[in-house]
């Protein structure tokens, strides 16, 4: 019973409880916090299999073409997955009706 004066010693508070409660709230404790890594380490990967913690964000700039007015202002177009089903447009500065 020495773990148990070391509970109480640890955990002023339960001292005035019987030992079952002092047994009780400790197991609870080590559940939760088994429950918790076990939540961490069994969280699913994010979707495409890319590791938030192992990702880099980059750019690869494959060619650069200038139209009309060169001073006027810049806008650049970022073709995301050119090629694929996914294929997405970005568009910077995004500005209404101007294209």
């Amino acid at each position: 019973m020495e773990w148990l004066k070391f509970i109480g010693n640890l955990l002023p508070f339960l001292a005035p409880y019987p030992a079952w409660v002092k047994i009780a709230f400790s197991v609870a404790v080590l559940a939760v916090a088994i429950g918790i890594v076990g939540l961490i380490v069994a969280a699913p990967a994010p979707p495409g299999g890319v590791s938030p913690r192992n990702s880099e964000a980059y750019l690869i700039i494959k060619g650069v073409s200038l139209t009309g007015n060169t001073h006027a202002a810049v806008r650049v177009k970022a073709i995301v997955n050119p090629g694929e089903a996914n294929t997405k447009e970005y568009w910077y500065p995004t500005v209404e009706g101007v294209n």
